[in-house]
């Protein structure tokens, strides 16, 4: 892999070079992994996270993905015994709230490996994260457990603040010779090949599907995308002062919406 991929954006230099033990000739020896480890997808969404767990099913791993009952758990409980029976139906993990408990995983499993999916600034994942804001049911939506806000929207600086902190966070707290870091705005075949060695797997999938936010919300029910604006203009003023008047607005759209 190229030394450029190794990094996360300029904001955030890599303090180990390691993706592995390097044998003499530089290439990733990946005898030191066993193909039986739990592999743990752990950047944030909007980072090619369901492309690589694609990735890993075509592989023949069992892939757990987003889970809503899991995120609130967690957020409400930390790391309990439910998650962790849970985490033992499956081979490798992508999506919320995955990436959120790394500190526990990489204790709680020590064969297993990770890979941190990033984009090629904060700035494309906090554009990418906002759009993806508009195709999500605001009624049934994981965000603000996630995150602490519903809508990206006026709040730039903590979201890109919070994607760099949870980078910069796994980097110093995964051992290098079981972290994987991947540009997935920059990924080919090379970067494809390097991640089959480092798991262990053959891995082949076309990088066509690499980040389809654009189309899904291109193909997202024009009535979801207005509800989401009304709620983005809501959210606006979630502020103590408004209270009385959110929570009269929030009722007349979910009167109009049909969930009320």
């Amino acid at each position: 892999m190229n030394e450029d991929r190794r990094s996360i954006s300029d904001e955030i230099p890599v303090k180990r070079e390691g993706l592995g033990e390097q044998s003499e000739g530089g290439e990733l020896n990946s005898n030191i992994h066993s193909a039986d480890a739990k592999v743990f997808i752990i950047g944030l969404n909007k980072t090619g996270t369901t492309f690589m767990g694609d990735l890993l099913s075509n592989a023949g791993l069992r892939v757990e993905g987003y889970s809503g009952a899991m995120l609130m758990e967690y957020r409400q409980s930390g790391f309990t015994d439910l998650i962790k029976d849970h985490i033992r139906r499956f081979d490798a993990f992508q999506d919320l709230p995955w990436p959120f408990m790394y500190k526990h995983l990489v204790n709680a499993y020590p064969d297993a490996l990770f890979i941190l999916t990033t984009r090629s600034s904060k700035e494309v994942w906090y554009n990418s994260i906002r759009r993806h804001s508009l195709t999500l049911n605001p009624f049934h939506s994981g965000t603000k457990w996630a995150y602490g806000l519903m809508y990206p929207n006026w709040h730039r600086g903590e979201f890109e603040d919070a994607y760099e902190r949870h980078n910069q966070g796994v980097i110093d707290a995964v051992p290098s010779e079981r972290l994987l870091l991947v540009n997935i705005d920059q990924i080919d075949k090379g970067t494809i090949t390097s991640m089959g060695r480092f798991l262990h797997r053959e891995l082949a999938m076309s990088l066509e599907r690499v980040n389809g936010g654009d189309e899904r919300l291109a193909q997202t029910n024009l009535r979801m995308v207005l509800l989401n604006r009304l709620f983005q203009l809501l959210h606006a003023f979630e502020r103590p002062e408004f209270g009385r008047s959110s929570n009269v607005v929030y009722r007349l759209i979910k009167a109009i919406s049909g969930k009320g």
